[in-house]
């Protein structure tokens, strides 16, 4: 395929947006923009010079038609798609490359946690790419350079286990930030408290290199272990979370 493929996006929601507006600001042509929420999908449509339609019968001028839901929803969509023969493409890290039963098949997954808030610019973003050809692998990995992203070929067992790495630095490190925010909340303590030593984390992490392990757990301070985990016996979850986060600390110092 020597011209820019045109394109479909089922969804309406942040990678839709993040990726559709990335896709036209490289010259790309946003054939159709497809979904339930009417006004979201009219709101896209207006960003992206498209077409908005509430069903899933994409125009015979699109080249490539992009499922921007959740996982839960990707082989439902596909079950959905009437007469389409072009390249169906999805972008989850865990959603495997037989999702559906058509011929021509893709994978092109940002490793990048989509902010509800335009996304700036792809610079620089890790995309996890595959697909049923080696044309098919060729025309996403061009796209993903013409929108500035880092392009990674993997399998689908290479792309498990990235996915499955991202999952333990970006959800569950969030997580933790949100559950020591809570923890300052509710003993009326400012979250500003925490502004310092977050900083200095996510310097180390850039750096590239081991992050420095400290705290009770790296050096088995049993006294301060126990009676921390004393503080959270009111809250289970969180207690069951403390002993096994630091019994991995422990076990990987």
């Amino acid at each position: 395929m020597t011209r820019k493929p045109k394109i479909s996006i089922i969804g309406t929601g942040r990678m839709a947006n993040a990726f559709g507006l990335a896709l036209k600001n490289a010259k790309y042509e946003i054939v159709s923009v497809h979904g339930r929420n009417e006004e979201r999908g009219k709101l896209l449509e207006r960003k992206l010079d498209s077409y908005f339609f509430n069903d899933f019968i994409i125009p015979i001028k699109t080249d490539i038609c992009f499922i921007a839901v959740s996982d839960n929803s990707i082989r439902r969509v596909c079950n959905r798609l009437q007469d389409f023969e072009g390249l169906v493409v999805h972008f989850s890290g865990h959603t495997p490359l037989n999702f559906s039963k058509f011929e021509d098949r893709g994978i092109f997954w940002p490793v990048h946690s989509i902010p509800e808030k335009a996304l700036s610019t792809w610079k620089d973003i890790p995309v996890c790419i595959d697909g049923t050809s080696f044309e098919d692998i060729a025309v996403l990995k061009k796209m993903a350079l013409d929108i500035g992203a880092h392009v990674h070929l993997l399998n689908q067992n290479q792309k498990k286990q990235a996915h499955l790495a991202a999952v333990f630095a970006n959800n569950f490190s969030s997580h933790m930030v949100n559950l020591a925010h809570g923890i300052l909340m509710k003993n009326k303590l400012p979250e500003s408290l925490l502004s310092s030593i977050l900083k200095q984390t996510g310097k180390q992490i850039m750096s590239g290199v081991k992050v420095d392990q400290t705290g009770p757990a790296s050096r088995n301070d049993t006294k301060v272990l126990r009676e921390q985990s004393a503080l959270l016996k009111n809250d289970q979850i969180m207690s069951r979370i403390y002993k096994a986060i630091s019994t991995s600390i422990d076990k990987h110092a």
